[in-house]
């Protein structure tokens, strides 16, 4: 089982990227990776962020790029940044389930009448 664990730093904890939760991370979107890693390590730096992201990508990304990233979330209502962390913003997370919720009832609805109709 691979961890990573960066002894840099105080507040981190050890990530096992391994986890099936993470197998699709390597495939994703940078963005992506950086949402889904702020979601299950919160309080993440740009410099740890990066590392991690680093680790399983072959190809790497900066800090500039990461930070970037960061910034469009923030800016986007994704993340919450407080002393150089990054969190998930819990009203986003409401917003997303909402719409998720309202698009499965959509579709759950229009499968009914394709069913009817056929």
């Amino acid at each position: 089982m691979q961890k990573f664990l960066d002894f840099n730093f105080k507040n981190i904890s050890v990530l096992d990227l391994k986890d099936p939760v993470f197998s699709e991370l390597s495939s994703s979107s940078v963005r992506e990776q950086i949402v889904s890693l702020i979601g299950f390590q919160p309080g993440l730096s740009c410099i740890q962020l990066t590392k991690i992201i680093n680790s399983f990508r072959e190809k790497k990304v900066t800090n500039q790029a990461v930070f970037h990233l960061l910034n469009e979330l923030c800016a986007d209502g994704v993340l919450l940044k407080k002393d150089r962390k990054y969190f998930v913003n819990r009203e986003w997370i409401s917003k997303l389930k909402n719409t998720i919720c309202e698009i499965e009832e959509k579709l759950s609805g229009s499968q009914e009448q394709v069913i009817i109709l056929c």
